[in-house]
C-alpha cells in the first residue's frame, strides 16, 4: 500500500483536532498533521505538500485567512476545508468569495466517519486534480 494522503489542520480548537484525529483513525486514508501556529501550519505546506488543509475560523486568529491564501499560493491543489464559528460570520456562504480554495465547511459537530468521508472525497478530488472553487468549480458546502 502507499502513502498515506496528508491533511494538515491548522489552528484548530482541540475540540475540532479531536475530532479530526477520530476521523482519520475511522479513516485509516490518510495521515493527519496538526500545526497548532500559522508559522508552523506555513512551513509545512511545501515539505508535505498536503491534499487538504482544515483550517478554523472559530478560534478567533487570522491563520486560517493566511494558511489558506499560503495554501493557494503554494500548493494549487489542496483544497481547503474550513470550521466556521459559532456566530454568523460567513454563514451566508460568503467564506468562499474570501478564500478561493474552500471547498467545504466542516464542524466538530460531525460524526467521525462522516467527517472521514468528507476528508477522503476532498483528498481523492484533489489527488485527480480537480476544479478549485474559485477558478470555474463548485465549492461543497456542508451544512450541519
Amino acid at each position: 500500500m502507499g502513502e498515506k494522503t496528508v491533511v494538515l489542520c491548522a489552528g484548530l480548537g482541540e475540540r475540532m483536532a479531536a475530532r479530526m484525529r477520530a476521523a482519520a483513525e475511522a479513516s485509516g486514508a490518510f495521515r493527519l498533521v496538526e500545526a497548532a501556529e500559522e508559522s508552523e501550519a506555513i512551513s509545512i505546506l511545501p515539505d508535505m505538500a498536503p491534499a487538504v488543509v482544515v483550517v478554523s475560523l472559530a478560534q478567533g486568529r487570522g491563520t486560517a485567512l493566511t494558511v489558506a491564501d499560503r495554501a493557494g499560493f503554494r500548493l494549487d491543489h489542496a483544497r481547503v476545508l474550513v470550521e466556521l464559528g459559532e456566530g454568523p460570520d460567513f454563514a451566508d456562504g460568503s467564506i468562499f468569495l474570501h478564500m478561493p480554495n474552500a471547498h467545504g465547511v466542516v464542524s466538530a459537530e460531525m460524526a467521525p466517519g462522516d467527517l472521514a468521508a468528507f476528508v477522503q472525497h476532498h483528498a481523492e478530488a484533489a489527488a485527480r486534480g480537480g476544479l478549485r472553487a474559485g477558478a470555474g468549480g463548485q465549492s461543497n458546502i456542508l451544512v450541519t
